[in-house]
């Protein structure tokens, strides 16, 4: 397409962007002096943003205070001997710049978790966030231990249980059958929180009941007391594709969870081994070994978070409908380009068929969603999984809040 004539390109953009007039794609197209990519870039762009755009989830920042403080560690190791030539000033600009805390984004740690677990018991309770803020810092940062703790509260407040409405009484009873351990006040207490709404008290009481906190989030233990790890409190957690039923969302949501936890411990327990290494070499073994923890911790992190968003996705879809609500630009774009070659290779010899075949002209449709609440009121879904399928090769239509993809383009 590159080489081909403007009347073509703007052919082209059409059958992309129905909805915008051709001459104003043949404009878009002449201000960049017929390329075809840029104006396919800045047309995406308008066109989300004139509809609107899903806002997802915030996406994980990557713990580049570890990386980077693992090369510190290294280079520190090999150029020890030189350390005593440079100047204060430049051992000060070189600490800062290279510090474990120093960085474009700030390394996950316990306040990111803290802020994700308030959002999570918030989006699902009558809460204000101050409230469970509260109450999960009595709890040691533990999100099981904070939505059992306002469960019994909320109880408390019912004093005559048995004159509770038969509906109430109905959902309680089921689920006993599934939360066999939790106190039958305690399901009252979710239920009253959650609005009485069923699914939301169910993911309160998934997130209650399968993650079993073990560890204390945010406690910084000196150096001194640094002991060989054991092995077993730093296997990863079962993933979401082990698990069976509706809770595999929250064990996966609890798994990452609990692996960013233990990443943000031990990166911070790897940096304050550095600074011991500064006047002990011997720390800096210890930094290096937490440090090498720690990514490990966080790739369980985003696994567990990657296997929420296919389960999340795979719920809200179809063999012909891609639905990504809920989920972060990478993800949607990761299971965007599978899905889509899945549902072409499923075709079979349909797609051969004269005229496309009637399931190539209905197409696959991915729903990216026409949400207002985006960071920085800049549409980011849509346009990236647009541009992915478009330099894998597929032909996508630009619809209200979705994408069509009919086919392959010929090469």
């Amino acid at each position: 397409m590159h080489h081909s004539s403007e009347g073509q390109k703007i052919t082209w953009l059409e059958n992309m962007f129905p909805g915008i007039p051709r001459r104003e794609l043949a404009s878009v197209l002449a201000s960049h002096d017929g390329s075809l990519d840029k104006a396919t870039d800045e047309l995406l762009n308008l066109s989300f943003l004139n509809q609107g755009y899903e806002e997802e989830p915030e996406e994980l920042p990557a713990p580049k205070g570890i990386d980077g403080f693992a090369e510190e560690v290294q280079s520190y190791r090999k150029g020890r001997k030189k350390r005593k030539a440079r100047t204060n000033e430049s051992s000060r600009g070189s600490s800062t710049s290279s510090s474990p805390y120093h960085s474009d984004r700030t390394p996950i740690n316990v306040w990111a978790t803290m802020s994700e677990d308030v959002d999570f018991i918030c989006s699902r309770t009558k809460l204000h966030p101050q409230t469970v803020r509260s109450e999960y810092h009595l709890n040691g940062a533990r999100l099981s231990s904070t939505i059992r703790a306002l469960a019994t509260k909320e109880a408390a407040e019912y004093k005559n249980i048995s004159d509770s409405s038969p509906i109430l009484d109905l959902q309680v009873a089921e689920f006993q059958h599934r939360f066999q351990h939790v106190p039958k006040s305690q399901m009252y207490g979710l239920l009253s929180l959650a609005r009485n709404i069923p699914s939301a008290a169910q993911e309160l009481l998934e997130a209650m009941t399968t993650f079993d906190d073990t560890t204390t989030p945010g406690k910084l233990h000196d150096v001194a007391q640094y002991t060989p790890v054991d092995l077993k409190e730093n296997r990863p957690f079962e993933t979401a594709s082990s698990s069976k039923g509706t809770s595999v969302t929250a064990e996966s949501r609890a798994s990452a969870a609990a692996q960013r936890i233990a990443a943000g411990q031990k990166f911070a327990q790897a940096s304050a081994a550095y600074k011991k290494s500064k006047s002990n070499p011997l720390f800096g073994g210890v930094a290096a070994y937490y440090s090498e923890i720690a990514r490990e911790q966080m790739k369980a992190a985003k696994e567990a978070h990657a296997a929420e968003a296919d389960l999340l996705v795979s719920k809200q879809s179809s063999a012909t409908v891609l639905d990504l609500h809920g989920v972060s630009v990478p993800d949607a774009v990761r299971i965007a380009s599978a899905k889509t070659q899945s549902w072409w290779d499923g075709l079979g010899d349909a797609k051969y068929a004269p005229g496309g075949g009637g399931p190539v002209r209905v197409g696959f449709r991915i729903v990216t969603g026409l949400g207002t609440h985006s960071k920085n009121r800049a549409p980011r879904i849509g346009p990236a999984v647009s541009k992915m399928l478009i330099r894998e090769g597929w032909k996508v239509t630009i619809g209200h809040g979705e994408l069509i993809v009919t086919g392959k383009t010929r090469g």
